[in-house]
């Protein structure tokens, strides 16, 4: 397993990847650093680099990691980056909560079992968030709803009164309410993701695996399929 990880991007999922990466991998021996300071790190066979940023800096990493092939972890939303060549190990994720993600892949094989029913597609996250809601476009395709049609709850007192979200991750949660229906019968899927600790150990379950991957561009629901994670 690969050890020094750089993490690039400044937001709150970075800085918590930075700060409690060590925590949740103590027992690894963790490097965690930025990505700016990657010129102090010259053991490529042993770096990973994790980009949760705004994608002002993609263009310089993906020349990194093709360079000194070092692998990518892409977990930004609302960044276009999806290549359809690449010379190292890449993996999409629009989401890092694994038990999300398993979800995510459950829908994407059977969703369209559901097409042709009334869908509806909630999403909320906090109300600085202002960015594409990855998560939210990725359920909605899984069940062919166009992503025109998901509607966004950025309103806190319409998240702690309507959407029972506790006040204490009023300003960090992903929350997602699927609801089909068929006349008189109905079904409602819900995801709940309060604060970033699983999106921690999630990033650490993926960066565990990423030396067992081949040089190619992966979806992060891929490695479900796979049994990686």
């Amino acid at each position: 397993m690969r050890k020094t990880i750089l993490i690039a991007g400044n937001g709150k999922l970075a800085n918590k990847l930075k700060s409690d990466l060590p925590e949740v991998g103590c027992a690894l021996s963790l490097i965690i650093d930025a990505w700016d300071n990657r010129q102090e790190y010259t053991d490529y066979a042993d770096i990973v680099i994790v980009h949760v940023g705004s994608g002002r800096q993609l263009p310089e990493i993906t020349a990194y990691c093709r360079q000194h092939t070092v692998p990518l972890l892409q977990g930004a939303t609302g960044v276009e980056y999806d290549p359809e060549d690449v010379d190292f190990s890449l993996v999409i994720a629009p989401n890092f909560s694994v038990l999300l993600i398993k979800f995510m892949h459950l829908l994407r094989g059977y969703g369209r079992l559901f097409q042709g029913y009334d869908i509806s597609l909630v999403e909320s996250h906090q109300a600085t968030k202002n960015t594409t809601p990855g998560t939210a476009v990725e359920i909605a395709q899984s069940v062919g709803v166009p992503s025109s049609e998901i509607i966004s709850v950025r309103d806190p007192n319409v998240q702690q009164h309507e959407l029972h979200i506790p006040a204490e991750f009023l300003d960090q949660h992903a929350v997602h309410l699927l609801k089909i229906t068929d006349g008189s019968s109905a079904l409602t899927m819900t995801t709940e993701v309060m604060g970033l600790d699983s999106y921690v150990a999630g990033a650490l379950q993926v960066i565990k695996v990423l030396d067992r991957l081949e040089a190619k561009k992966y979806q992060i629901t891929d490695l479900i399929s796979m049994g990686l994670v």
